[in-house]
């Protein structure tokens, strides 16, 4: 079978089923800021530094110095590569004329020719529109690519802006030429840019047609990709102890581990304090515990512990964090989550407050980071916890019921002009579970089911 070539992202690899064909011709258009240069760095310096295959950079609109500068911020140490004869970076500014054109391909075949080299990056192509005719680019692009790089099987990336508003690159032919179109976009809603990246054609590979949103980071370019393309992972017939004794008798003796568990109830109805006795009870035990919520600092939830009679500073297996909704966007979400969940390697998460992640995201992208940041524990055996402010005994819809293992309700109920707390374990995967509905309190610090 023919090994395919890296794209130097690890998420774009697994989307195109190990990377492109040898030879390829992928065209990278988009917005400006959108991470054109930083996708073609990655292509080439991961395919230098990883895979031992030579590359080469024809840049018609940055220096080498600048380009330098700006790929050590990210990691990527070029320099080093150049001294190794992994790497050739081309100032081809000099040559973006009808006259000097030709000139630069002789000195790109040269290049290859003395490095060996397997990756080409050409940034960007639309300088070239700026000085050459359509007749005079297509055929600078098909001596270029036909003539010198497909016989070579040199994987060629093309770089292409794209202004907003518009869909046509370039003079259009370019698309024609390319076994790939990678494009690019920045998409702003509720003050937040997202970067997006689409699959728009590739040859030979059914690839999906979705809207990935990527951050950008050290490293390069880390695309956010929802776990529904794969399920892994299931929970393990070992119970977790909540250290609420009446809660673990509803639960069968408690939840199992590696389990997901879903708490949802109306604002007050205790779901924080649950979540509390969870967290503490089980970094007492050694467990390790990450605390991630979504509506509360954790100065707050520390106030809070404390009141319930532990001393959470003293419990070096507990780590508390807050995100505010509002100023990040899934795929950084996600991303900082899964930094925790490899950095930590937590044996619990709880995730309190989800719901607020809806007020700033469009319901349907909501669920789907949910059911990613659940799916993302299952499959590293982590027992996953969320709360949601959904009342779900008056009928409302979570959305999240298939993927929790558990699902334990909090409402309110009136007795005689009193609000009364309520709890009900709704769903129990591989276990008896009590039915019962159930009076719930909070006293000194305890929480009390009868």
């Amino acid at each position: 079978m023919l090994k395919k070539v890296s794209s130097g992202v690890r998420e774009l690899d697994e989307i195109l089923e190990g990377g492109y064909f040898p030879g390829y011709i992928v065209l990278i258009a988009g917005h400006p800021g959108a991470g054109k240069t930083t996708l073609a760095a990655s292509f080439l310096y991961y395919g230098a530094k990883e895979h031992g295959e030579p590359g080469i950079y024809v840049s018609f609109s940055e220096n080498k110095e600048e380009f330098y500068r700006h790929m050590v911020k990210l990691g990527f140490d070029f320099e080093g590569l150049e001294k190794e004869r992994k790497f050739m970076f081309i100032e081809a500014m000099t040559f973006a004329s009808k006259e000097a054109i030709g000139g630069l391909v002789d000195v790109i075949a040269n290049a290859i020719s003395e490095l060996d080299a397997k990756r080409i990056v050409l940034d960007t192509v639309t300088a070239l529109m700026g000085v050459l005719s359509p007749a005079e680019a297509r055929a600078f692009l098909q001596t270029t690519l036909v003539k010198i790089v497909k016989p070579l099987k040199i994987t060629t990336y093309l770089i292409a802006d794209l202004p907003h508003g518009s869909e046509t690159i370039g003079y259009g032919f370019e698309e024609f030429q390319s076994d790939v179109v990678l494009k690019m976009k920045v998409e702003r809603a509720k003050g937040l840019a997202r970067r997006k990246l689409v699959i728009y054609k590739t040859r030979e590979m059914p690839v999906p047609f979705y809207e990935y949103e990527f951050t950008i980071k050290k490293g390069g370019v880390k695309i956010y990709i929802p776990y529904w393309r794969e399920i892994k992972g299931s929970y393990r017939p070992h119970r977790i102890t909540t250290g609420i004794p009446e809660l673990d008798k509803m639960l069968g003796g408690g939840v199992f581990e590696g389990s997901n568990i879903l708490i949802s109830g109306p604002s007050g109805t205790g779901k924080t304090t649950l979540l509390l006795n969870i967290a503490l009870h089980q970094a007492t035990q050694g467990k390790r515990v990450i605390y991630i919520s979504f509506e509360e600092s954790p100065e707050q939830l520390k106030t809070a512990a404390r009141m319930l009679g532990y001393e959470p500073d003293k419990l070096g297996s507990l780590m508390m964090f807050s995100i505010g909704p509002g100023s990040v966007t899934p795929a950084t979400i996600y991303d900082y989550y899964y930094k925790i969940l490899n950095e930590f390697k937590p044996n619990i998460v709880i995730l309190d407050g989800l719901s607020a992640l809806e007020r700033f995201n469009p319901k349907e992208e909501y669920l789907i980071l949910a059911r990613n940041l659940g799916l993302a524990g299952k499959a590293s055996g982590i027992t996953t916890i969320f709360s949601t402010l959904y009342d779900v005994m008056s009928g409302e819809e979570v959305g999240l019921s298939t993927i929790a293992d558990t699902v334990i309700a909090l409402w309110f109920k009136k007795d005689d002009e009193k609000v009364i707390r309520m709890i009900s374990v709704l769903k129990m995967r591989g276990s008896w579970h009590d039915t019962n509905n159930r009076r719930i309190t909070f006293e000194g610090g305890r929480v009390i089911i009868k």
